[in-house]
C-alpha cells in the first residue's frame, strides 16, 4: 500500500460515484481514518473507492492512502463495476447497464464459464451447474447474485432490459414514465413495436399488459393495439386495493388457522384499526361513502405490501 496525493488521483471511470451524499462518511473518516485504502490503476486512475475520494476531498486532505493494480483494462474496468455492484448504489438504468457490461467482460475474461444462464430458468441453471460438477466456473448471474444477494431472476431481467429495450423505453425508463416490470413486458417485442405500444399500455398495470403483449405475439400488433384500445382500465386504487385484501386475507386465514393469539401493548391499537377497517369495508361494499376518521388508520405499503405489477406509473 502506498500514498499518493488528491491531486494525482484521476477520476475517469463512469462507475464511480462521486456525486452521492457523505456526510455520515465524513463523519467516520474524522473519527476513525480511512480503514480501506481506494484502488487506483498504474495510470493513477480511481477504480473503486469513489465515495471515500469525495468525503476525503470535502474534508480538504491532500493525500490518500491507496492500493494499486496493475490488472489489464478490462478487469480494471470490472473491479469499477464491482465496487458499484455490491453497494447498489446506482439508479435502475446505470446499474442495469453496469450489470450487462459486468457480464460482458466476465464472459471475455474467461470463456470457460457458463453463459448461457439469461436462457434458463433457476431450477435449470443449478441443475446445469451442478451436472457439469465444477468442470466449469459459476455463470455470471450465479456468481451475482452471490455476491450482491439478488435473485438470479432479478439480475437475468435487469440484464434482458437493458439489451432489449428500445431508445424511447429506456428514456421513459429514465424519466420514471415506465416501470422495470412494465418494461419486463414490452422487451418481449421488437423495438419498433416497443415503440407503437407505449402510447397504449404506459398507464397500465402489469396484468393488462401481458394480456396485450401476448396478443401482439399471437394476432399481431395492430390487434395487441385494438385490445388495448378496449380494455377497461382499472383505477390504480381498486388495483391498489385488491393487491391489499388478497394479502390481508391471507394473513387473517394464517392467524384463524394456526391460532395465533397476541395480548400485547398493541393489541388494543390493532382491533380499533380493524374495526375502522370493518366499518369501512361495509361502507364500501354498500356503495357508500367512507367518510373521514381521527383514528390512526394509514395502512403502509411496501414492495411486500403489493408488487411493482400492481402500481402503473402515473
Amino acid at each position: 500500500m502506498e500514498t499518493l496525493n488528491l491531486e494525482e488521483i484521476k477520476v475517469n471511470s463512469e462507475y464511480l460515484r462521486v456525486d452521492t451524499d457523505t456526510e455520515k462518511l465524513k463523519a467516520s473518516l474524522e473519527s476513525v481514518g480511512l480503514l480501506n485504502p481506494v484502488v487506483v490503476n498504474k495510470n493513477n486512475e480511481l477504480l473503486a473507492g469513489g465515495r471515500r475520494y469525495t468525503a476525503a476531498k470535502e474534508l480538504g486532505w491532500s493525500e490518500l492512502p491507496v492500493t494499486r493494480v496493475d490488472k489489464g483494462e478490462l478487469l480494471e474496468e470490472l473491479i469499477s463495476i464491482d465496487e458499484n455492484l455490491v453497494r447498489l448504489d446506482l439508479n435502475r438504468l446505470e446499474y442495469e447497464n453496469a450489470l450487462a457490461r459486468a457480464k460482458e467482460i466476465y464472459e471475455k475474461l474467461d470463456p470457460d464459464v457458463i453463459t448461457d444462464d439469461l436462457k434458463m430458468s433457476d431450477d435449470e441453471l443449478e441443475e446445469l451447474e451442478a451436472s457439469l460438477g465444477g468442470q466449469k466456473k459459476p455463470s455470471f448471474v450465479s456468481m451475482t447474485a452471490e455476491k450482491t444477494g439478488l435473485s438470479k431472476t432479478s439480475i437475468r431481467s435487469a440484464i434482458k432490459r437493458d439489451a432489449k429495450s428500445s431508445n424511447t423505453v429506456k428514456e421513459m425508463r429514465k424519466h420514471g414514465e415506465l416501470s422495470a416490470s412494465q418494461t419486463n413486458e414490452l422487451v418481449r417485442l421488437e423495438p419498433e413495436e416497443q415503440d407503437r405500444l407505449i402510447p397504449h399500455i404506459q398507464h397500465r398495470p402489469v396484468r393488462e399488459i401481458k394480456e396485450i403483449i401476448k396478443t401482439v405475439k399471437d394476432a399481431g400488433l395492430e390487434e395487441g393495439v385494438d385490445l388495448a384500445n378496449t380494455m377497461e382500465t382499472l383505477p390504480s386504487e381498486f388495483s391498489q386495493l385488491r393487491a391489499f385484501t388478497k394479502k390481508l386475507n391471507k394473513t387473517v386465514g394464517k392467524i384463524l388457522t394456526e391460532g395465533i393469539t397476541y395480548e400485547g401493548d398493541e393489541a388494543e391499537k390493532i382491533h380499533r384499526q380493524v374495526q375502522l377497517l370493518k366499518d369501512n369495508l361495509e361502507d364500501f361494499l354498500q356503495g357508500g361513502r367512507v367518510e373521514p376518521s381521527s383514528e390512526d388508520f394509514t395502512p403502509q405499503y411496501d414492495n411486500g405490501g403489493f408488487s411493482e405489477e400492481e402500481q402503473p406509473v402515473m
